[in-house]
């Protein structure tokens, strides 16, 4: 079902599940009518109907539920979804146990994963507890109803996703509804998938009407097996309503993956309510780790659920992950959220600020800021650089490669105009160079050798060069191995030759040994040979192990031996250990470990 679509239609059984248990439901979830033994007494003894009655009624069902079947079977649309409703609210009593079979067929036919099963079973459940309580609840404890919802699961749902099966909505309305009952008939389940849906649909209702009612229920699934499901469903339905006394109960849990699998859900929840509040809880992580990913968890929410200014929070989280030392920077979770949370109107404030952010000296945030940027409005961002080319400091001029590479791609004319119109300086030579390689992946290699040229100064870590030396080792690696010692000795270089040695390795291995063999003695030469002896190992571990022996630097040799040693011991353990044991030149205790390890 398209997004909007779909939106409308849970809207639409939404409203439908609202209106009609209105007159009962006071506060969502828990207060429920009474169905006494009486009151199911005096509907079973009522004096059945004639067969002419019963009959007649029967053809009367018949005919409504092949309409409300024709009406979803109709292609998506806002009109369907509406008749959807208005034919579910003229269904009477009689119709939901003689229908059910036909009901059930419907809910099995929808495709895997398509949440609206659950919305119309919800609605189907909950117009049945309307108009017939008692018969309702008669007719799933003596039936195999619930039982064969489940199959309209597809039973391969993730647990988070069930809810929202065809056995997942009817237990939320059951839940809601009836909890005492729907929390019996759940216990009374067999262990297994099923019952795991259950718990955890139950859990998630009745814990949106607040922590004091819903704790009893938990505490009635004490059960190891039913504890992840109850716990996470208790957490994901008590955030709707108090995301503190969530987080509480996330706290409490000792370390470990439910621990963290609820603070997680938390602070989706807290993300949803805002900054502040997620400020708050933030404030009570102590371990950085855990923050950082908490912290990137809420930016998706903040950023999906309101119309806020999150600049201020990022930049608060950015500079404490950076005094913290925790590794949110290097692992990417905190650079993804930074990149989602820039998108849209603040792009040119997140920009203006991680391009000057001093705590980030190598301006990380900065290069995700502008990839995202890049992908999501490159003409907003070409604008936002032509505005800034003579301010930009090194380091952020640094980091625009794979960003404008991107604009250059997707425009090479219009990226042109661009590079042209700037003025003379670092920014400009970046861009003519990301042009030029655009074009050297068509044949134009000179020019994009020429253009290196003119950044190769500042290329100080060899972005650049690995980026060039990768388009030209698809070419010709021999071409492309006399371009990289033709460049002068450094950081670029070294990093150019690698990818050329690993790129060379694995198309043309001996060829790669030939190039090899003629190279003279020395760091560059040391640091193409562990490049080719780590890729060509698995197919020749041998010969891999004579290659790291000629790598004269001991601390690469050491680093070397160590990927060749363990990819050679998973087929040939014996002649590894052996020639590890034999290997001089590398660090004995780090030789020593591999060993321990490997037993």
């Amino acid at each position: 079902m398209r997004p909007l679509v779909r939106m409308m239609f849970a809207a639409a059984i939404s409203f439908a599940v609202g209106w009609s248990g209105a007159r009962w439901i006071a506060r969502p979830g828990f207060a429920a009518p009474e169905t006494t033994l009486v009151a199911a007494e005096e509907s079973a003894a009522a004096e059945p109907p004639p067969d002419s009655a019963r009959r007649t009624a029967g053809v009367a069902t018949k005919e409504r539920m092949k309409a409300f079947a024709a009406i979803y079977e109709q292609p998506a649309s806002f009109s369907r979804d509406h008749a959807i409703v208005s034919a579910l609210l003229k269904l009477e009593a009689a119709d939901f146990p003689a229908g059910a079979n036909d009901m059930l067929a419907l809910l099995k036919s929808a495709p895997a994963f398509n949440s609206e099963t659950g919305d119309l079973a919800e609605a189907w459940i909950n117009r049945w507890l309307e108009v017939d309580t008692p018969g309702a609840l008669r007719f799933l404890t003596s039936s195999s109803l619930l039982a064969e919802l489940s199959s309209a699961n597809k039973m391969g749902w993730p647990l988070a996703s069930s809810v929202y099966s065809g056995l997942g909505g009817a237990l939320r309305a059951l839940a809601r509804c009836q909890p005492v009952w729907t929390r019996d008939i759940v216990a009374d389940m067999k262990p297994g998938k099923q019952r795991e849906t259950a718990v955890y649909a139950v859990m998630r209702e009745v814990a949106r009407g607040g922590v004091a009612p819903s704790s009893s229920f938990l505490a009635s699934f004490d059960d190891p097996a039913d504890r992840y499901a109850a716990l996470t469903g208790y957490v994901t339905g008590l955030v709707t309503t108090d995301v503190r006394s969530g987080f509480d109960i996330a706290c409490a849990e000792p370390l470990g993956e439910l621990r963290d699998e609820l603070l997680m859900l938390v602070m989706r929840g807290a993300g949803e309510r805002g900054v502040g509040i997620t400020s708050e809880l933030l404030d009570r992580i102590d371990d950085p780790g855990t923050r950082v990913k908490l912290a990137s968890n809420a930016v998706f929410s903040i950023k999906r659920a309101r119309d806020e200014d999150i600049l201020p929070f990022v930049e608060a989280e950015s500079e404490r992950i950076l005094s913290d030392g925790a590794p949110g920077l290097n692992s990417g979770e905190w650079q993804s959220a930074v990149g989602v949370a820039s998108r849209g109107p603040q792009a040119e404030e997140f920009a203006d600020w991680a391009a000057k952010f001093a705590p980030d000296s190598n301006r990380m945030i900065f290069e995700t800021i502008a990839h995202s940027w890049a992908g999501s409005d490159p003409v907003a961002l070409q604008g936002w650089l032509s505005k800034r080319a003579t301010t930009l400091d090194a380091a952020a001029l640094t980091t625009l490669s794979t960003p404008i590479a991107m604009i250059a791609e997707r425009d090479p004319d219009g990226a042109r105009l661009w590079a042209e119109q700037l003025p003379v300086g670092m920014l400009r030579n970046q861009a003519s160079f990301q042009i030029a390689l655009s074009g050297a992946r068509g044949g134009s290699i000179s020019q994009a050798e020429a253009a290196y040229q003119s950044v190769a100064g500042t290329d100080m870590n060899g972005v650049l060069a690995k980026q060039l030396a990768g388009v030209l080792v698809q070419r010709d690696a021999a071409a492309a191995a006399r371009w990289v010692m033709r460049q002068t000795p450094g950081e670029a270089r070294t990093a150019a030759l690698q990818v050329v040695a690993g790129n060379w390795s694995e198309s043309d291995p001996a060829g790669a040994a030939k190039w090899l063999e003629k190279m003279p003695a020395g760091a560059d030469r040391d640091a193409a040979v562990g490049t080719y002896a780590t890729r060509t190992v698995v197919a020749d571990p041998d010969s891999a192990a004579q290659w790291v022996e000629q790598i004269a630097d001991p601390g690469l040799r050491t680093q070397t031996a160590g990927p060749v040693f363990h990819h050679w011991s998973i087929h040939n353990p014996v002649a590894a250990r052996a020639w590890l044991r034999e290997l001089r030149g590398v660090d004995e205790d780090l030789l020593a470990k591999h060993l321990r390890n490997a037993r």
